[in-house]
């Protein structure tokens, strides 16, 4: 019997990072940002609606290696004609997480 794996097909997202993240991002702890960068590139951004130039604020709560969790909120503008692009990121409360995710404004995963 000859089973061969596939290959599942995985969508590539390409998005823009603006300097003003790279910035955030060497400001807090070095694993923190590290827990943060891993997260940014498992977001499911299909379920970030579009917002035509204007910018939203998301909630995201990363884990550091000791299963901490590191909650942050992220500033993204995604068109439908320059597509998605990263403005900032910052460390916030819990409270201020669970404020985001009260409205809706929680970072998912993407489920591969």
């Amino acid at each position: 019997m000859n089973m061969e794996l596939e290959q599942k097909y995985t969508e590539e997202v390409e998005f823009e990072i603006e300097p003003q993240v790279f910035a955030s991002l060497q400001e807090i702890n070095p694993m923190e940002a590290l827990a943060i960068t891993e997260f940014l590139m498992e977001i499911d951004y299909d379920t970030i609606p579009l917002n035509e130039y204007v910018s939203t604020v998301m909630g995201g709560v990363a884990f550091d290696s000791y299963k901490n969790p590191i909650t942050f909120a992220l500033e993204i503008v995604k068109t439908e004609q320059h597509g998605i692009a990263l403005s900032d990121v910052t460390l916030i409360s819990m409270d201020e997480y669970l404020d985001l995710i009260n409205l809706n404004l929680k970072l998912e995963r993407d489920e591969l």
